[in-house]
């Protein structure tokens, strides 16, 4: 299911439960991208209506309170870092138009298609989004030949106990 098909079936489900709301696509990449944490009652009713599931089990812990164990086993905790993806796509020869063609060649491949194109790539490489969806990861991981985690910003060591 696409975003807007996501927005669009989610706005049905609120006017059927009696509490509509606004759904849009850009809301559902701002929860996606992490950049939206805060999801409003009637919208968790209307997800958890969708999909069948409870809305907590859909939402990724917040990484600021998890250790760094968990991080390791869900690297879509940690945000990509702009400067390792910029540094291992300099290393990998590749332009950010290379890059963009190589990611959609890949979701293709992937059985994910997928949209990336150069913007894309600047959006990531400037900061701007941070936690690609995964089928960019997948994407990447295929292109770029490393693991998704590899790319993302490191959590603190824990101290020693």
């Amino acid at each position: 299911m696409t975003q807007t098909e996501f927005a669009q079936r989610l706005r049905l489900t609120g006017q059927e439960l009696g509490e509509p709301n606004g759904c849009t696509k850009r809301l559902v990449q701002n929860w996606e991208n992490g950049e939206h944490r805060r999801v409003k009652p009637n919208y968790q009713r209307a997800i958890t209506h969708l999909t069948g599931a409870p809305f907590e089990t859909l939402c990724a812990p917040n990484p600021t309170t998890q250790s760094t164990d968990q991080h390791s086993e869900h690297p879509y905790l940690l945000p990509l870092d702009p400067a390792r993806l910029r540094q291992t796509r300099h290393e990998r020869g590749l332009s950010q138009r290379e890059l963009a063609e190589a990611l959609f060649n890949a979701g293709l491949d992937l059985g994910e298609p997928n949209e990336a194109s150069n913007r894309l790539i600047q959006l990531w490489e400037g900061g701007k989004v941070r936690r690609p969806h995964t089928k960019y990861r997948r994407a990447l991981q295929r292109v770029l030949g490393i693991p998704f985690d590899q790319l993302c910003t490191q959590p603190p060591a824990s101290p020693p106990t």
